[in-house]
């Protein structure tokens, strides 16, 4: 012992023999084991103080630490026991903290809103009263959850373009299998022996070629003794009448039923189909044109039936003037009226339905694109004149303002891909001078690219284009327009007016103040089309059939769209159509409560693929979500309409208008396309001027005519060399016609003239022209007709120019 407190504080080894040292050694120890209590006291204070400093440091210490530290600093043991029993408390409550953050996780996890804000002022006294309704606001977005997942899992459009898609897909599939089942049947039932004489019968039909030949005949009877060999191994033909008397021994009831097309293009000939088939179809129009039997006399005819049908009921129907479908219409009852018309625009057809079909009108399924041209078009031409006679009248003026007019059409883009036609609506020879000027204005590729035919009524009777040319071709003279106002006529015209898909162009010289006789099919046609009308439709908010589409439609009108409620189409009717200029959208609100039925649901998709069929777009929304987010849920449709280009119309603005302007007479124009708001504001932009329809138009005609002679004259040659510098340089290639030079010329200064003040014009032009090319500046050069065109020095300047 002696030796460890010697060693441990260095003591000096005390007397031992004295009670006094040892007493005083005994002392030592005592404080020296009190000092190092202390130091050890001291020692765990500091490493409490500095613990304690340390976690105040982090910011993350309890209130209850700043206490501690001044407990331990004042060495306070009331303060440090005031402490120590607070912490108890806080152990005691680290079981509710834990709950409350397990809770608050769940509550995160599932209701991240709710969490944040909860977090961020727990100590609102709003929360109190929230409280109080959570379990009414927790059934709330249960619903609510649930009509998001049950709209967002049935998304109207989403669903029809899948419907779509698989439709044109089983479309295509169930074509490939009836194709490959008809091929099947057809080749299983064919014998060798009826192969033998189907590949005879198809030689010597086209042995028989025109029919014109000297073995002609032959090879007909030919023809029909195979055909009976081989016509039970084919279930059905499709040929023209014709073919059927080349090909056919005629047997009773050879056939089960025949149908015949165009019927109304039939004649009595025709009748013998009757004879062949237990059933006939007869389908056709007796207000379009039947047979021109030309070159047949009317007086032979009607001798022979005097002759051999006498006995006949109704013998006369059987003459030059009956078709094969006014006499089934005769005799047999049960006549099926087809009123659905697909071809034309509603603007187009209505002409028809004036004339023609009154009782019993045809509906226009058609409706304007985004891509549609302007339905009617009038080009008045008031230099036109006629020369010839009876069906050999041409009009000059007038064709050459047809062919300027389909050569500009061939270069806008508007009408990329559109086939044309172009119709004489007196006589062929209109139709065959147009057809040789467009060979040599357009050439013969651009004219099978659009498939441009030039011909009368007859020569479109079931045919059809995107677009036609009408050309009235009669013009006034001393003894007036002699007026049509027979049956015949109103079927030529009918046909004529009702070629086009997309628009019809009507070129005339004659006014409305021309016609003395108001029923002549020219001036009803005339009228109709400088001032084209369809049914109108308004948009009655009364009309809407539930409050949901009313609350649609005032959605839609609020932005300032044009919407008609209740719009029938062929029986059917859209609950909101929204209108524009060139455009239209069907907008179907599916009430829940009226669509609840498989069999309501199927009607109605039924009859939308009908009108899908006829050109209509579609657009739907479901009540449950437009009355869950009402913006939301026409968001879409705002995006719809923009892509159609459908566009507010300013409520009290007056529409615009389309065309018309202040061109000088006989300039031909072609405006941008602009779009016509309603079927009352179809004007003619690309045009000769419009004359005004006054007692006076024939004398404003006549002075206009001498201004513009006189302004031609008065043209100095310097003047009339740029101008043909010009003309040239807007040609394609810097090249036109020779011919054609002064009829551009007049058309770039917007002026026309004729006779002897045309010719001394003519005359100008050619010797300015003689002296380009003695200058070099313009070239005379031989394709399918002599051409001209800028020297290539000069249009390689005016391309620098440019």
């Amino acid at each position: 012992a002696k030796t460890e407190l010697a060693e441990v504080d260095r003591l000096s080894e005390p007397d031992w023999e004295s009670v006094n040292g040892v007493q005083i050694y005994l002392d030592a120890i005592d404080g020296r084991i009190t000092t190092l209590n202390l130091q050890e006291i001291i020692k765990r204070f500091s490493g409490v103080e500095w613990m304690v400093r340390a976690l105040l440091e982090t910011g993350r210490a309890h209130p209850i630490s700043k206490e501690i530290l001044r407990a331990v600093g004042k060495r306070d043991v009331e303060i440090y026991q005031e402490c120590l029993i607070e912490i108890q408390r806080i152990r005691e409550r680290e079981s509710d903290l834990a709950e409350r953050n397990d809770l608050l996780k769940r509550l995160v996890d599932s209701l991240p809103n709710i969490a944040s804000r909860l977090v961020a002022d727990c100590r609102s006294p709003e929360w109190d009263e929230r409280l109080s309704a959570l379990d009414k606001a927790w059934r709330w977005a249960q619903a609510s959850t649930w009509l998001k997942r049950y709209i967002e899992g049935a998304d109207a459009t989403v669903l029809q373009h899948q419907s779509d898609d698989l439709q044109k897909e089983i479309k295509k599939k169930r074509e490939e299998l009836v194709s490959g089942l008809a091929w099947e049947n057809c080749l299983n039932r064919l014998s060798e022996h009826q192969r033998k004489f189907l590949e005879a019968w198809a030689r010597a039909i086209k042995r028989i070629g025109k029919g014109t030949g000297k073995r002609a005949h032959i090879h007909r009877a030919k023809a029909r003794e195979y055909m009976e060999e081989c016509r039970g191994a084919i279930p059905a033909y499709i040929m023209p009448l014709y073919r059927v008397s080349e090909s056919i021994k005629p047997h009773e009831e050879s056939y089960d039923v025949v149908i015949v097309d165009e019927a109304s293009q039939c004649g009595p000939d025709a009748l013998f189909l009757f004879f062949l088939a237990k059933q006939v179809i007869v389908v056709g129009d007796d207000n379009q044109i039947t047979p021109a039997e030309i070159g047949v006399e009317r007086a032979r005819v009607d001798s022979l039936i005097e002759e051999f049908l006498k006995d006949i009921p109704l013998s006369a129907e059987f003459g030059l003037d009956g078709s094969l479908f006014g006499l089934a219409s005769i005799m047999f009852p049960g006549r099926i009226t087809l009123l659905e018309h697909f071809r034309c625009m509603p603007e187009i057809i209505q002409f028809s339905n004036n004339l023609c079909y009154e009782d019993t009108p045809l509906i226009p399924l058609r409706k304007h694109s985004g891509q549609s041209l302007h339905p009617i078009r009038t080009v008045h031409v008031p230099d036109g004149y006629c020369k010839g006679s009876g069906s050999y009248k041409i009009n000059p003026p007038e064709a050459k303002a047809v062919v300027e007019a389909v050569r500009v059409c061939c270069r806008e883009s508007n009408y990329k891909g559109k086939s044309m036609g172009v119709i004489s609506l007196l006589g062929f020879a209109q139709a065959r001078e147009i057809e040789s000027c467009l060979l040599e204005e357009i050439g013969p590729e651009e004219m099978a690219r659009h498939q441009i035919i030039c011909g009368n009524a007859y020569s479109f009777q079931g045919d059809e284009r995107d677009v036609m040319f009408l050309s009235m071709v009669a013009a006034p003279d001393e003894t007036g327009l002699r007026a049509l106002p027979k049956d015949a006529d109103l079927r030529r015209f009918n046909v004529a007016a009702s070629r086009a898909r997309d628009q019809v162009w009507l070129f005339h010289t004659p006014t409305l103040n021309d016609f003395r006789n108001k029923d002549c099919v020219r001036y009803r046609l005339l009228e109709y089309y400088l001032n084209p009308k369809v049914p109108s439709r308004s948009g009655d908010r009364s009309k809407c059939q539930s409050q949901f589409e009313r609350n649609v439609y005032d959605a839609i009108s609020d932005r300032c769209y044009k919407v008609i409620p209740q719009y029938e189409v062929a029986g059917y009717f859209i609950d909101l159509v929204v209108e524009g200029a060139n455009a239209s959208l069907a907008v179907e609100c599916d009430g829940d409560r009226w669509h609840d039925s498989q069999e309501d649901r199927d009607k109605d998709l039924v009859r939308q693929r009908v009108l899908e069929r006829c050109g209509w777009t579609f657009w739907r929304v479901r009540g449950a979500a437009y009355y869950r987010d009402p913006n939301g849920a026409l968001e879409s449709l705002w995006k719809e309409l923009e892509r159609l280009n459908i566009r507010p119309v300013a409520k009290g603005s007056p529409a615009p208008k389309v065309g018309g302007g202040d061109e000088e007479a006989g300039a031909l124009l072609l405006g941008a396309e602009t779009s016509p708001t309603n079927a009352d504001d179809h004007r003619e932009s690309f045009a000769y001027r419009p004359q005004r329809h006054t007692e006076t138009a024939g004398q404003q005609t006549t002075d206009r005519k001498k201004q513009q002679d006189s302004f031609l004259q008065d043209l100095t040659t310097k003047d009339l060399q740029s101008v043909i510098e010009e003309v040239l340089s807007s040609c394609p290639n810097h090249s036109c016609t020779k011919k054609s030079l002064t009829s551009r010329v007049c058309s770039y200064l917007k002026k026309t003239t004729r006779g002897k003040p045309r010719k001394d014009f003519e005359r100008r032009i050619s010797a300015i022209l003689r002296t380009l090319v003695q200058n070099g500046l313009v070239e005379v050069y031989q394709a399918k007709n002599v051409r001209i065109r800028l020297s290539r020095g000069k249009g390689q300047v005016d391309l620098l120019d440019l």
